[in-house]
């Protein structure tokens, strides 16, 4: 058989539950299991939780200095916590609060939390309490207070701000935390740092020693590493002692540090403890801020980072992201001070995200799997979600979108997703769209598949209305973008793959080793022939020295790059670590189709620091063409809504009204908030260089006005560069542009208008003309000439030890020559910054400073670009690099010296960039730029360091304490040495134009979009006016639809698969779309026997359907499985229904039938009830299959094996559903498919390391368990078995990235260097040991190289193993083979001292030949948990070695008599089954059972009939289920001690109601969630190992091992014989012995019934004595001394009383043991009536009230709480509510019951009514025309409305109304204009006179462009614009005008003339003399800034004799002037004459 896709199989079980028999012992147990599901979001539309919080946008040490990063990069993140170094702190030299504060808050932060302990010079320090105490006291804290006063003293107090800045309460938004992670809190008497009293005692003396230092201070804590830490009381015990000590901390901080299911699983959990003890110790709730969240991998990559997002806003707290790596990065957001990666964009969506945040529920997926956060803004009309976290596909559901404000009754939507991949950390990137396009909608909710999903990505889901014209057609996608591992590459020479340490790397991956022969080769393959964007991730941490800030010389390194074969250097600049990755951008001509691309080194040793991790290989454009100028258009829907300072709220809205413009609508509203009272509409702007931008406004407008432009605002300060923008009259959408300055990176662009237009979008386009503007100044032309330039002077602190072992200070002198050349191919010049050192008076020291002048054409602002490097770190740390930035003063004349501070670039041949504005005066200025000394900081040395200096170590107080180091308990007192950056060049630019750049042949973008199935290209990315352009096109499959600019066109069909189209005389951008068809839907009935399999016919043809109730097919999204149909079988009334289909099978054979069901009740969320689901199959009228089903709220596969003996059998099956009203069930997806018997007796089959888990090699099965050849540990995804490899430091293993759907983890992967393409042999494939020879975690934690398989199985059964293993690198043999291993070291940490008994040894010390494999088989036994793990070992240390294992069989061989024998075992005990008490109904179905077992018992079977055997074997413990699962109602608990069946009771004996099983460990009942068990304080054990054994082990505690046969555990036992006995305890030395279960109970102390019944088998258990809740007030003697006699037994009773809900059963006995048989516990009989012990409040949704409004309860739920534990929601409360004053108000809660009144308050907001404004008068401006001819229409043009308010505000408005105007008769008419009730006048004059004749009044003219002509030249009118002005005010550009007074004969000004209908106009030339010019032909110099000129529309204007173009491209014409093409047929004649009319607008 050929390797080919197998069809989907479901589980080949029937039952949702597993019964295990003795006699079962060898049969597979089948079960039903959960349908395979893709990870599912949905959201829940109309569910919201409030007001999205930005709780996540926080941050510990990102910022580094004042401005690094800078604001512009900060503040669209919105950012509100920061936490960082506290004030005169010494740990790191960077982040001190009091610096970055400012910083911080412009960006719009409200919280500075200071880690006041790094004050002390080192991590961890270790003063003792009192001493850090009383630094607080007397130096810290004194220092924010004078701080905090200059602060109010500079900007004033909320009560009295002075500027915005001022409207902080700068008490509270500076919060002290005076303890980190318990330090530092040690005992000044004992020494002791990690006593958790001392840590309260420490709290209280710091908390105290702030507070009294600063009584108006903010405290935070207890800041703990983890909630509660290591106290032993947790946090709790810490809470309890604030509030009995008042030392209640303001803020509530703690870390959340952890990944994994169970962090994510607690997180929620300690958020609501938190909240539960404010209320129970009456303590105020405090804002909680996890000041450290995520795991130091998370940190930088998008989707790992979602899942802390979305735990923080799910439950109301802040965060901030943690200090893992470097400062000054924005915590791994900012690949530099000014520019995003991909994180950045993740986070800024979050920021972006506005309105309400909405619940969201994840389904088949796990808690670190897929995970969103989602809003919905009805202002704005946008619903966004921020998604990630798993790999391949996933399904994000909007539901009931349509029930939503924004949204109401939509049947489509515009939907946008974009991709932010993980690029490193240092590497500047853009987010991608990968669809976009209009969905339908599905019953009102909106489903998106995402496809090829990676799981370190974060999306971003935009959903906006749908335009009524939007069609509903397949989505448009990005441009090819594809991702290629380095560890999949080729790796050559000694180049190995690592797994990625603390750092991501994509994949969990990356290759090291590189050399001038080593290094990697990458293959890919480009769609089509184009220009691509080659980004290579790549570390380099050469010379790299964090421990020794003088050996720290990083290095950039120059390795070798060739692309198919055509070598070049490859600059990877320094990433101060390897694993701290940047992009390397190499853009590059490809043809379509393979490439190859390789990397080498540029030494000839191996270089373990430089890594290539990923290459990112994307689509840029037109092939030949230069790289596309930035272009980009920012939609003004999308901008951000400004609410700042001032404007509470936003006047701006989205409207869609006019038509024509592009994205999601228009925005109005920019005139009435202006930006600098925080209004206006906000960007960031994002783009690849400094200089000028053209900015333009796409706009509508009736009024003339201007756009203010502002660059560089923050969240705070509005005083950015400020650019105007004329904006003429124009009833089109308008295009109007300035040249605005932009700096590399990140700007933030807000636009306000002073009167009302409507705005489209902003377009931010560069020019090449930029650098006509920019002047370039070399840093070393700037060193004065009298400055010293050879080994120029400078020192460094250093510290040594005096005579007492002091440190003393005394400075190191060096020297440094003043410039220097980089290492880089450039060889970059620079002045080497220690050259200039920092000095008070550097101004004035020639020196000390640098500076040069700048010849300003014009007074204003410009901007100053400073190429800057740096290297220096000051001090070491264990993690945290102690980077510095250095800054510098900038001069200009004699103005303020500024500070400017300059990232740390990581290397001195790094060149950064960094933008300041200078205010310049017209003509020459002085700039000067140096150090002056004004900033310090100091630090310590580490432990190390102090010692080598020998330094005095501190006094020991006591013998139990550790001396310290000097700086352990000091701070820092080296200060640094101050000196300017290296640096390089300075470029200075105007930061605006008074206009726009000229664009030449970059003036229209060139785009492409396409949807799926094909690919196309263009010839240019860009073109000029008038400029052309050719797309040609590629499909799958054919084209279904082009556009051009929203026009649809027609493509040229080629003939071979191809179309062109080509677009000629361009005056705008162009934009192609391409539908392609997508690929025809396949049918959703697929199965061949089957009739209507799916349903997709819409009805149940081809089904015999008998019913009371209804039977619908339906296509309810929520309701479906994996297509549109399915049926629904309900009723109204209790009903049956049954429904069937007969099949002929064509050939004999094992058949499977299959299909999916699920199950609901009438509220949708629960099952309802029903008396049997039953599954009957025949074949040719014999029953083969008896099934009875259990129900499932989703879907679960049902399957079912059958026999047909003979070729076309006829096979029935029907399923029976006999329910109550009410349930439902959903069938679909039936199939019936040949089977194989063999994969009865096959359990597992794995291909190991296949590349495509859904095939089989060629001649393999699947086994039973396994439907895919090889996955991680997990469930099966159709059998829910779990099995798959496992990777002990990676179990949720790596996103691979490349072709391979294999799966792969940091440690072990699928082979890749032969391909990742499907094989058809199981001995090709092969999974390797990957990289574990060099990995010191592995051999740490493992001691050995490991590939481990486990598999989930039957307990304690034997298996056949055949385990195949190569040598395929000859570096892989020998090895061992084991099953069910160990290795030392991880017994070790399991605390075991030997191997399970379920341990062999399948083969050691395997030899395997090279390029050869080899097989070992042997038997195993599954653990007493039912899993074999198969461990293929190979011994640590070693290198250059793995371990290859091919595939892997687990084999459970049966023959046809084995089934038949345990058949016949189970009739046996079937006959002994009690039935009484059964009720009718399951009677009948455990008859029907039996008889169905007894007739297939006594038929003549062949082999295949084993399958029918095996289903009467499933109908039979179905049978035997349902008799023991019928509980005796008077007993609790029924435990048979000691049993070894527990799923099973003996006859005679019931299950409690509360148990499930007859005997487990303390925990959880497996049904009923009740807690009871064996409770043994020494923990488990892992018993005898006996086979078939389900009897439970406890250190101490044994069931009786015994009871077995031939080590086969025994069940079925009376009660009486099977026992639990004390084991071991006398040879421990335990005394008394002890056996103790305990068990909950429904009441808290409630009596109840007890029996207990021991025995004396061995004759040395007689005298036990029996207690009842053992050492309690409760405590109850049941038996003393009991007596028994040898070999009897003997039953206790007696009265129990609970104790806070639980009864114990304690056992004791100084004899050699005891025997405990069983324990009743029956129900009580008389249980006090439950008090009302107190109440708990839900407050309402609504918190914020006026005054005098009535309190709204919607929301509000009273829990009423009782003495046994219970709880319930009551109604009947009365609430006290006063909303008199403003204020915090307490709403008090009242609840009486049986007399009993308790209360509980919660806090609301009563603030002052406003005064309530009314419109009290409108006045209007006339419009423009008041005078009118008979007939007219009415000219509103220049009528403006002012609404006056009673407040005195007044406002320009719309809407209103105008009356009174009548034009059929003279006179003058008076026209009333009413607006909201309000009405005003004016008065026109209608005149009898015919309409005025219009006349020409005048003439003006702009341009022509040339006014310079040498002597002979002809006049060149080109650019003359000749515009004619008419007496209506109307105007048109004329062309049939006269030119005279041109003379070119002799040298002067000459004035031209412009006569046009006798109106004249003038301009004048220059004719010059002819001599020679210095230019080239062609050339200009710098550009005229008035080169052209604009009509009055404000759009550019062409020559005056050239008629417009006709534009070819379909684009909409509306804002042009275009032309109008007129066919008249002649009747008659049939000719046609195209009539072309030439439009002018006029005004």
């Amino acid at each position: 058989m050929g390797k080919g896709k197998i069809l989907k199989k479901l589980a080949s079980g029937i039952m949702a539950f597993a019964v295990t028999l003795t006699t079962l012992s060898a049969l597979p147990q089948l079960e039903a299991s959960a349908a395979p599901a893709t990870p599912r979001m949905i959201v829940d539309m109309n569910n919201r939780q409030g007001e999205i919080m930005h709780g996540a946008s926080g941050f510990l040490y990102g910022f580094s200095s004042d401005g690094v990063p800078t604001t512009d990069l900060t503040t669209p993140l919105k950012p509100i916590v920061l936490a960082t170094k506290g004030a005169l702190g010494t740990e790191h030299p960077y982040s001190d609060a009091l610096d970055v504060a400012e910083t911080f808050f412009k960006s719009g932060g409200q919280m500075i939390q200071m880690y006041c302990s790094n004050y002390y010079a080192i991590f961890g320090p270790r003063p003792d309490n009192t001493q850090y105490a009383k630094d607080l006291k007397e130096v810290i804290v004194p220092a924010v207070v004078e701080w905090k006063e200059q602060w109010k003293e500079n900007h004033g107090t909320p009560e009295a701000p002075k500027d915005e800045f001022g409207k902080i309460d700068i008490d509270e938004a500076i919060v002290y935390l005076p303890i980190n992670e318990g330090a530092p809190q040690v005992d000044p008497e004992t020494g002791v740092a990690d006593n958790h009293y001392t840590f309260y005692e420490s709290w209280k003396l710091y908390y105290d020693a702030i507070k009294e230092a600063d009584p108006n201070a903010a405290v935070g804590g207890p800041n703990d590493a983890a909630y509660g830490h290591w106290r032993p009381g947790s946090m709790r015990e810490f809470m309890k002692f604030c509030a009995e000590n008042d030392c209640w901390p303001d803020v509530q901080t703690w870390h959340q540090l952890d990944d994994g299911e169970g962090a994510f699983t607690r997180y929620p959990g300690e958020f609501a403890e938190y909240r539960s003890m404010c209320k129970e110790f009456g303590m105020p709730e405090q804002t909680i801020v996890i000041n450290e969240y995520a795991t130091m991998e998370a940190c930088g990559v998008p989707g790992i980072l979602i899942r802390y997002i979305a735990n923080l806003e799910e439950n109301n707290a802040y965060g901030c992201l943690p200090f893992w790596h470097q400062a000054n990065n924005l915590n791994d957001l900012a690949a530099d001070a000014n520019e995003p990666n991909s994180a950045w964009w993740f986070y800024k969506w979050y920021a972006d995200m506005s309105g309400d945040r909405l619940a969201i529920t994840e389904e088949n997926t796990t808690k670190t799997g897929l995970t969103g956060v989602s809003t919905i803004d009805d202002n704005k009309a946008v619903s966004s979600t921020i998604f990630g976290g798993v790999d391949g596909e996933a399904t994000i559901v909007l539901k009931d979108l349509d029930q939503t404000p924004s949204f109401m009754g939509a049947t489509k939507a515009h939907v946008k997703l974009q991709a932010a991949y993980f690029k490193g950390f240092l590497g500047a990137a853009e987010p991608e769209t990968v669809i976009e396009g209009t969905f339908e909608l599905k019953d009102g909710n909106l489903v998106i598949d995402v496809q090829n999903m990676q799981a370190a990505t974060g999306y971003n889901l935009v959903v906006t209305p749908a335009a009524e014209e939007d069609l509903v057609e397949p989505p448009l996608v990005s441009r090819y973008h594809e991702a290629y591992e380095a560890e999949d590459a080729q790796l050559v020479g000694g180049a190995v793959m690592n797994g990625s340490g603390g750092y991501y790397a994509s994949g969990r991956a990356f290759v090291r080793n590189f050399s001038k022969t080593a290094g990697i080769n990458y293959t890919i393959n480009v769609p089509a022939d184009g220009k691509y964007r080659l980004e290579f991730v790549y570390g380099n941490g050469i010379g790299t020295n964090r421990g020794d800030e003088d050996a720290h010389k990083p290095v950039n390194k120059i390795y070798q790059l060739a692309i198919d074969g055509a070598s070049e250097d490859m600059l990877l600049e320094n990433t101060m670590l390897k694993d701290w990755t940047d992009i390397y951008v190499k853009y590059v001509d490809l043809t379509a189709g393979e490439h190859t691309i390789t990397i080498r080194g540029d030494s000839d040793a191996l270089e373990g620091e430089v890594l290539q991790d990923v290459l990112y290989v994307t689509y840029v454009g037109a092939q030949g063409q230069p790289v596309p100028s930035f272009n980009t258009v920012f939609e003004a829907e999308e901008a951000d809504f400004n609410t700042l300072a001032d404007t509470a709220e936003t006047a701006v809205s989205v409207h869609s009204e006019l038509s024509g413009y592009s994205g999601g609508g228009y925005v109005t509203g920019l005139s009435v908030n202006k930006v600098a009272n925080g209004g206006g509409l906000r960007w960031a702007v994002n783009v690849p260089e400094s200089g000028l931008y053209n900015v333009s406004l796409n706009y509508q407008s009736k009024t003339e006005t201007t756009a203010n432009i502002y660059v560089g605002n923050t969240a705070r300060t509005f005083d950015g560069t400020k650019t105007e923008l004329s904006l003429p009259v124009s009833g089109q959408w308008n295009e109007a542009s300035v040249a605005v300055y932009l700096q590399k990176g990140m700007n933030i662009v807000d636009v306000d208008t002073a009167a009302e237009i409507s705005l489209d979008y902003m377009r931010i386009q560069g020019s090449a003309r930029s650098a006509d503007y920019a002047e370039t100044t070399q840093a070393a032309d700037t060193v004065p000439e009298s400055a010293d330039t050879e080994d120029v002077p400078y020192y460094v602190w250093k510290v040594k030890a005096d005579d007492k072992g002091d440190p003393e200070l005394y400075q190191e002198n060096r020297t440094v020559n003043k410039t220097a050349v980089t290492t880089t191919p450039a060889g970059t010049e620079y002045v080497v910054g220690r050259s200039v050192s920092g000095d008070a008076s550097a101004a004035e020291d020639a020196d000390k400073y640098l500076e040069f002048t700048y010849t300003a054409d014009e007074a204003g602002v410009y901007a100053m670009q400073i190429f800057h490097s740096n290297d220096e770190i000051f001090g070491t740390h264990g993690y945290n690099t102690k980077i510095i930035d250095k800054y510098a003063c900038v001069q200009v004349n004699d103005q303020e010296p500024k500070r400017y501070f300059f990232i740390n670039s990581l290397s001195k041949d790094t060149f950064k960039e960094k933008t300041v504005y200078l205010n310049l005066e017209a003509g020459e200025n002085t700039i000067k730029v140096f150090n002056d000394d004004s900033w310090s900081v100091l630090k310590g040395l580490d432990d190390n360091q102090a010692d080598a200096a020998g330094l005095r170590r501190g006094d020991s107080l006591s013998d139990n304490r550790e001396p310290l180091s000097y700086y352990m308990d000091k701070p820092g007192n080296i200060p640094i040495t101050n000196s300017l950056p290296n640096i390089s060049k300075f470029i200075i630019t105007p930061s605006s134009l008074s206009q726009p750049l000229d664009t030449g042949d970059d003036a229209h973008k060139v785009t492409i979009r396409t949807s799926e199935g094909g690919f196309a290209v263009a010839d240019k990315n860009a073109v000029g006016d008038n400029g052309e352009v050719t797309f040609t096109i590629t499909s799958e499959h054919d084209v279904q639809r082009a556009a051009v600019n929203g026009q649809d066109v027609e493509l040229t069909n080629n003939g071979d698969g191809s179309w062109t189209y080509k677009a000629a005389n361009l005056q705008n951008d162009i934009e192609l779309q391409v539908i392609f068809a997508p690929q025809a839907e396949e049918n959703e009935n697929q199965d061949a026997l089957i009739a209507n399999n799916s349903f997709g016919t819409g009805n149940t043809q081809g089904w015999a359907i008998a019913t009371n109730g209804s039977a619908q097919v339906e296509t309810r999204y929520f309701n479906q499985y994996d297509s549109e149909h399915y049926l629904k079988l309900s009723g109204a009334e209790d009903y049956v229904a049954q429904l069937s289909q007969t099949v002929t099978v064509p050939e004999s054979g094992v058949y499977s039938l299959d299909f999916v069901m699920k199950n609901l009740g009438l509220d949708a969320s629960v099952i309802g009830e029903y008396n049997s689901l039953e599954l009957t199959v025949a074949v040719d009228g014999k029953i083969q299959a008896y099934q009875m089903i259990t129900p499932s709220s989703g879907y679960q596969a049902i399957s079912s094996l059958m026999n047909a003996a003979r070729d076309n059998a006829e096979v029935q099956f029907t399923l029976k559903i006999d329910a109550k009203a009410g349930f439902e069930a959903y069938v679909d997806d039936f199939t019936l498919t040949k089977s194989d018997i063999e994969r009865e007796s096959l359990a597992y089959f794995v291909d190991c390391g296949d590349h495509d888990p859904s095939t089989l090699p060629d001649g393999e099965v699947f086994g039973l368990y396994n439907t895919v050849t090889d996955q991680l540990f997990k469930e099966d995804p159709a059998t829910g078995k779990q099995w798959g490899v496992i990777d002990y430091l990676n179990p949720e293993g790596v996103n691979h990235g490349g072709e391979s759907k294999g799966a792969f983890t940091r440690n072990t992967s699928p082979n890749c260097n032969d391909g990742q393409s499907d094989v058809p042999s199981k001995t090709t494939n092969y999974r390797y040991a990957a990289g574990q020879d060099g990995n010191a975690q592995i051999l740490e934690q493992i001691g050995e190289m490991y590939v481990d398989y486990k598999f989930q199985l039957e307990p304690n059964q034997t298996y056949d193993v055949e385990v195949c293993v190569g040598n395929n690198w000859s570096n892989s043999s020998p090895v061992n083979i084991y099953a069910n291993y160990m290795s030392e070291k991880q017994l070790a940490a399991a605390g075991l001292a030997e191997q399970s008994s379920a341990f062999s040894v399948l083969g050691e010390k395997v030899e395997i030949e090279p390029k050869n494999y080899q097989t070992v088989s042997g038997t195993v036994q599954a653990d007493q948990d039912g899993f074999v793990t198969i461990n293929v070992r190979r011994p640590l240390p070693a290198s250059n070695a793995t371990i290859n294992v091919n595939y892997i069989y687990i084999r459970q061989a049966q023959d046809l008599q084995e089934y038949l024998d345990l058949l016949n075992s189970l009739l046996e005990n079937v006959d002994s089954l009690d039935t009484e008490g059964l009720p009718e109904r399951a009677k009948a179905i455990v008859d029907k059972a039996i008889g169905f077992a007894t007739e297939v018992a006594g038929s003549e079977l062949t082999e295949n009939d084993s399958v029918v055997v095996n289903n009467a074997i499933e109908a039979l413990k179905y049978a035997i289920h349902t008799v023991n699962s019928i509980p005796d109602e008077s007993l609790l608990y029924f435990v048979d001690c000691g049993d070894h069946g527990t799923s099973t009771v003996s006859k005679g004996d019931r299950f409690g109601l509360f148990n499930t099983k007859t005997d487990q460990i303390y925990g959880a009942d497996p049904g009923t969630g009740k807690i009871w068990g064996v409770d043994d304080p020494n923990g488990s054990s892992n018993g005898p190992g006996l086979t078939n054994d389900e009897g439970v082990y406890t250190r101490y505690t044994w069931a009786h091992e015994r009871d077995q046969e031939d080590q086969v555990a025994l069940d079925n036992l009376d009660k009486n014989i099977t026992f639990r006995y004390a084991c071991g305890q006398d040879g421990a030395g335990i005394d008394p012995r002890y056996v103790t279960y305990r068990f909950q109970v429904d009441s808290q102390d409630g009596t109840y019934p007890v029996e207990v019944g021991l025995g004396n088998i061995w004759g040395n258990s007689a005298n036990p004595t029996v207690y009842a809740n053992l050492d309690t007030d409760a405590e109850v003697l049941l038996g003393e001394n009991l007596n028994i006699p040898n070999k009897g037994n003997v039953t206790v009773t007696g009265e129990v009383q609970a104790k806070d809900g639980y009864i114990s059963i304690d056992v004791r006995s100084s004899d050699a043991t005891i025997n405990l048989n069983y324990i009743k516990i029956g129900v009580s009989a008389s249980q006090p009536e439950a008090a009302l012990t107190g109440i708990e409040v839900t407050a309402p949704t609504k918190t914020e009230y006026e005054i005098g409004e009535k309190l709204d309860t919607s929301g509000l739920v009273v829990t009423a709480r009782y003495s046994d534990g219970s709880s319930r929601a009551v109604s009947g409360y009365e609430v006290d509510f006063d909303a008199s004053k403003a204020g915090k108000a307490t709403v008090t809660v009242s609840y009486t019951e049986d007399g009993v009144t308790k209360t509980a308050a919660f806090e609301v907001t009563v603030k002052e009514k406003p005064a309530e404004v009314t419109l009290e008068s409108i006045t209007v401006t006339a419009p423009t025309k008041t005078e009118y001819a008979i007939g007219d229409e009415l000219d509103l043009a220049g009528l403006v409305v002012t609404a006056h308010y009673s407040t005195g505000d007044e406002a320009t408005v719309t809407g209103y109304e105008v009356s009174g105007f009548d034009s059929s008769t003279a006179g003058e008419k008076t026209i009333t204009v009413t607006y909201q009730g309000k009405t005003a006048a004016f008065k026109v004059t209608v005149k009898e006179t015919e309409k005025p004749v219009v006349t020409l009044e005048s003439i003006t003219v702009s341009g022509p462009t040339k006014t310079e002509y040498k002597i002979g030249e002809e006049l060149d009118l080109t650019g003359l614009v000749v515009i004619a002005h008419y007496s209506d005010g109307s105007y048109q550009e004329v062309t049939d005008y006269e030119v005279s007074g041109f003379d070119s004969a002799a040298a002067g000004e000459k004035t031209v003339t412009v006569t046009y209908q006798g109106e004249t106009v003038s301009f004048n030339i220059t004719v010059k003399e002819d001599t020679a010019s210095s230019e080239q032909p062609g050339e200009s110099g710098k550009p005229d800034d008035n080169q052209s000129s604009s009509q009055p529309d404000g759009n550019q204007s062409s020559s005056g004799s050239q008629d417009d173009q006709n534009i070819q491209t379909g684009d909409s014409m509306a804002p042009y002037v275009g032309t109008a093409v007129v066919l008249i047929l002649l009747s008659g004649l049939g000719i046609a004459i195209a009539l072309i009319i030439r439009r002018r607008r006029l005004g």
